[in-house]
């Protein structure tokens, strides 16, 4: 779930943007090279993202309508200790859709990140769920549900191929705090303070296992937007933060492997175009949540480019 964190931002900014259009589709392009000692890694991706909004005039905290997006990425290591051959490829595919109408909301999604895609029932989860709002005004909007989610679970001697889990989603919007939060399997929170000011405060945050405080995936940053107000500049800004990457994988022998690197970014976000880079300080490698690896200190960057019609 590494970068799925693109899609909160990419949200944000269709309807900051384009909240005059009632349908908005971008692609979305992204590559990200890592230099660690030990881990050399590149990733190669993209996705397109859909919204609509039914009523483009009242937007509310939840607004009617359809937001879909669907991702591909490609990690490519050239260089990691933990195999005998120093060249492996990790695909991910992730695709979500959200449906609001009236007080009602309906979630699909589907992901995979087995090594080879859709080879083992282990990496792939598929889920549907329907959540019904219990708040109704325009700062808060609250949906509590349930799901049914195509992921194996084993119970001693027996073993679950569907299993029902609560659905929850929460979002909060004033004039200076934006916030959600999710549970759709995993918790998930995101929030952006004093989003009317110049200098923000932005949190990315994802639960993706249970066993350290490094199972939290995201970031947390500073951003300065030089023309909040602009109608087609408002997103120009520049961060600077901490972030925490988890790249969860299932290998071929059905085993999981894990990448966890941690460090501080700057990035510049010109409307379209986001250039990151930082310097990961440091970071480890599981096998089935077993520390087998520590990955040394190094640098990183990334490029992400969308385009919108």
């Amino acid at each position: 779930m590494k970068k799925l964190f693109i899609f909160f931002s990419v949200i944000l900014f269709t309807v900051a943007l384009f909240g005059e259009s009632k349908a908005v589709t971008m692609p979305v392009l992204f590559y990200q090279k890592n230099n660690f000692q030990g881990l050399n890694s590149s990733f190669y991706g993209g996705g397109i993202f859909f919204n609509y909004l039914k009523n483009k005039d009242d937007l509310f905290v939840e607004p009617e309508g359809l937001s879909v997006q669907l991702t591909y990425i490609m990690d490519y290591q050239k260089e990691n200790a933990l195999w005998e051959i120093h060249k492996k490829v990790f695909n991910t595919i992730s695709f979500q859709g959200v449906y609001n109408f009236g007080n009602h909301q309906v979630i699909l999604i589907a992901q995979d990140t087995n090594e080879n895609s859709f080879s083992s029932r282990k990496g792939t989860v598929l889920a549907a769920g329907y959540g019904y709002q219990l708040c109704d005004n325009k700062k808060w909007s609250c949906f509590i549900g349930g799901g049914l989610f195509m992921i194996p679970v084993q119970l001693g001697s027996v073993s679950l191929p569907v299993v029902p889990l609560p659905v929850f989603r929460a979002a909060y919007k004033t004039d200076q705090v934006y916030a959600t939060f999710d549970f759709l399997g995993s918790p998930a929170l995101n929030c952006m303070l004093f989003t009317q000011n110049h200098l923000r405060l932005v949190t990315s945050l994802q639960v993706t296992g249970l066993s350290s405080l490094r199972d939290i995936s995201g970031q947390v940053a500073l951003r300065y937007y030089f023309l909040p107000e602009h109608e087609i500049w408002q997103v120009l800004n520049i961060q600077l933060g901490l972030e925490n990457t988890v790249m969860p994988y299932n290998l071929k022998n059905e085993k999981s492997y894990t990448s966890q690197n941690w460090g501080v970014f700057a990035a510049i976000d010109v409307t379209v175009i986001k250039i990151q880079a930082g310097y990961s300080f440091d970071g480890v490698q599981k096998i089935d949540n077993k520390v087998t690896s520590k990955t040394g200190p190094g640098w990183y960057c990334s490029v992400q480019a969308a385009f919108v019609f």
